[in-house]
Order: structure tokens, then sequence, then C-alpha cells
């Protein structure tokens, strides 16, 4: 395995003595500079970046569901309180008025 420049450089000397010398230098030109189980492949990215949409997903899904919940919450308890207010206000118009009476 060519890990570092040291055995590249070995690694191309011996090519080009048993190929000419372009020939080997061409060769070495395509070797990736790192070793090949170092290299990203294509399912590899790709598997990666649906597992990381998912948890993108997933987070951005339960921060809505948050918000949305405590906006319900809200609103739930505005109308409630809204309610309570015009039952009592009708309640005491209507003993106001049964004591007129």
């Amino acid at each position: 395995m060519v890990d570092d420049a040291g055995q590249r450089h070995e690694v191309h000397e011996e090519l080009a003595q048993k190929v000419s010398p372009r020939t080997a230098a061409f060769v070495m030109e395509r070797l990736p500079p790192v070793r090949w189980d170092d290299l990203v492949t294509k399912d590899y990215l790709k598997d990666h970046l649906e597992l990381r949409f998912e948890a993108f997903e997933s987070h951005i899904t339960a921060a809505f569901r948050g918000e949305l919940n405590a906006s319900i919450t809200s609103q739930t308890r505005s109308i409630i309180l809204g309610q309570m207010g015009a039952v009592i206000a009708t309640a005491a118009a209507v003993i106001a008025a049964a004591q007129l009476a």
C-alpha cells in the first residue's frame, strides 16, 4: 500500500523501470493521495447524508410540534378565560335584572 511520499516515489521508480517513465507518471497521478480505505464512496456518502437528513428532519419536526403545542395551549387558555369572563358577566347581568324586577 502506498501511504507516504517516500513509498510513492519508490513505487514510481520501480514502475518506471518496468514500463516507460511517462506511463509510470500517468499511473502514479491516478493513484489517490490517501489509502484506498480512507476514500469516501458514493454509497457511503449517500447513506451518511440520508441519516443526517433524517436526524435533521426529526429535530425540525420535534421543534415545530413543541411550538405548535405551546401555541395551542396558550390559545386554549385565552379562550377559556374569555368564556369564563363572558359567563360571569352574563350571570351578573341576570342577577342585576332579577333584583330590579
